[in-house]
């Protein structure tokens, strides 16, 4: 009898301890609405993480305050309804908020619904808002990303003109590929360091040997070192033309290749 009633003294405890957090999770969202409606910076202030993730962009408390003075001046009869309130637990002390917000920028402007959500940070003192954010929002981000991808990326079997430095790479060759180092061969691999990593697209119709691959180096396959003499300068610019391929050989060291075509002025 006694292990039961142990048993559901934690029980109780826990279901208040929860119900304490959601209180305080809950009590942060609506000084959140509250100080949108009356278009109070200082609570708001008060409210916001030192960094925070406002709409996809990572601001400074600073920074999201300004955002908003700019936005309240622009709608000064903006008012924001709040609705089908979720929590959901990220961390013990990291809190998930979402709510249906409904927005109207002008007095006599039409309504719109949001999907929106808070992230409440309730470990700091005082608790926090770690990020701010609509499900609107997040999908334009994400297909402008897409979008941004598609326009920078490469893709296998094609030929493209890229710019870096050449980097000479000592590596092991066989018969052990280096788990062999006394007897492996000494091979020198040239090796083209970009400025910013590149992203190459397997084919839509599934390639076997090409994997979509993001990378800094790329190896360069040369198969006639008359011609492209000015590779072997250790550390010189050089802008190339070539197709892309993957590693699939011991003698593979980086996992993005290229077949060098010819070395563009």
């Amino acid at each position: 009898m006694k292990f039961i009633l142990s048993i559901l003294l934690l029980f109780s405890a826990a279901v208040q301890a929860q119900s304490s957090t959601h209180s305080g999770a809950i009590s942060v969202v609506e000084s959140w609405n509250r100080a949108s409606n009356t278009k109070d910076p200082y609570i708001l202030s008060q409210l916001y993480a030192d960094t925070l993730t406002y709409y996809g962009s990572r601001l400074t408390r600073s920074q999201c305050i300004r955002d908003k003075k700019r936005f309240f001046k622009k709608y000064p009869s903006f008012h924001q309804e709040l609705d089908a309130m979720h929590i959901e637990a990220i961390t013990p002390r990291l809190y998930r908020v979402s709510f249906d917000k409904t927005v109207r920028l002008t007095r006599n402007g039409s309504e719109k619904n949001y999907p929106s959500y808070l992230l409440i940070d309730l470990s700091s003192s005082p608790v926090r808002i770690v990020e701010e954010g609509d499900k609107v929002t997040d999908a334009n981000l994400a297909k402008r990303k897409v979008k941004q991808t598609r326009k920078t990326a490469y893709s296998f079997n094609e030929s493209y003109t890229i710019s870096g430095r050449i980097v000479k790479v000592l590596h092991y060759g066989p018969p052990g590929y280096g788990d062999d180092p006394a007897h492996d061969q000494k091979l020198t691999a040239y090796v083209l360091k970009l400025d910013s990593p590149i992203t190459v697209i397997s084919n839509d119709g599934g390639d076997t040997l090409n994997e979509t691959t993001t990378a800094s180096e790329i190896q360069l396959v040369i198969h006639d070192f008359k011609k492209f003499k000015n590779l072997t300068r250790n550390h010189h610019r050089i802008t190339l033309r070539g197709v892309f391929f993957s590693a699939h050989t011991g003698y593979h060291i980086r996992d993005l290749l290229m077949d060098v075509k010819s070395i563009e002025p």
